[in-house]
């Protein structure tokens, strides 16, 4: 911007200038194109690829385009439709990496991982189990974890985003509070869920409802499995079969968490999995 002085037009000093602006061009696997898109998965990639980011070029592409597509489905709002996940904002030079790409992973309810050689993301987003292991697949004991201790349990989210309808400021998004779990806690318990690079009111309360779902799935197992279960992956949702416990049919899904590769008594190869 050049201004010309003017006693009368500046009488307050020089004005701030601000801008709205498209950001850095984003490489798309699936289309192998570059160009601008707020997509969340697509930001994260460049993020990890870029020299002021993390630098590492070791990507999942099917795991980021797979996740790249949930981010473009179309979910409709009171305000109109709008693209399920997208990442807007300014990144500043002296932010740790670790720190940005955890304000990444709010915008899109996200878990990003490094598994095999590759980083790979998974959004927030359904999916039917891709495997169903029983008790024949089991090497161990299971340990189960049926409750989030209080102090971690809440019942509802609130917090701050960047609000586009606002000229771009801070400022509180509608809290999202189920009357059901308050009742279950008996009061009011509240978490803060700030969304840096969330612009939409409705979106910023659909990320908070994920949230406050997600975290009143309390059921937590941790097992060791035969290699039956060596395929599974970080984020993989699985059924669990075990009639002692009323879980029959493939009925009762869980989210993998952790994964590791375990030495058991005998020498035997077994894969540790940690399901909530």
């Amino acid at each position: 911007m050049r201004l010309e002085y003017d006693q009368d037009v500046f009488a307050n000093g020089i004005p701030t200038v601000t801008a709205v602006v498209e950001g850095k061009k984003v490489f798309n696997s699936a289309s192998n194109a570059t160009a601008y898109s707020a997509n969340a998965a697509l930001v994260i990639r460049d993020f990890l690829t870029a020299s002021y980011g993390l630098s590492d070029d070791q990507t999942d592409d099917a795991s980021f385009e797979a996740a790249a597509s949930v981010c473009d489905d179309t979910v409709s709002t009171l305000g109109g439709n709008q693209p399920k996940y997208e990442i807007n904002g300014v990144v500043r030079a002296n932010e740790k990496i670790g720190d940005v790409l955890q304000d990444f992973m709010t915008a899109c309810g996200g878990t990003l991982y490094f598994g095999g050689g590759y980083w790979r993301l998974n959004v927030a987003n359904y999916v039917a189990p891709t495997k169903t292991l029983t008790l024949d697949d089991l090497r161990s004991g299971l340990s189960i974890d049926t409750k989030v201790p209080m102090r971690d349990n809440f019942n509802t989210v609130r917090g701050t985003h960047i609000d586009a309808a606002n000229d771009w400021v801070s400022a509180d998004y509608p809290e999202y509070a189920s009357g059901t779990f308050v009742t279950e806690d008996t009061e009011t318990v509240a978490t803060n869920l700030d969304l840096p690079y969330t612009t939409s009111n409705a979106a910023a309360q659909r990320i908070a409802k994920l949230t406050l779902l997600r975290s009143r799935e309390q059921i937590a197992v941790s097992a060791d499995f035969g290699l039956n279960a060596i395929d599974v992956a970080v984020g993989d949702i699985i059924a669990l079969d075990n009639d002692r416990y009323g879980w029959t049919n493939s009925q009762k899904q869980f989210e993998v968490t952790g994964w590791r590769l375990v030495a058991g008594e005998n020498r035997d190869l077994r894969v540790n999995l940690q399901l909530r």
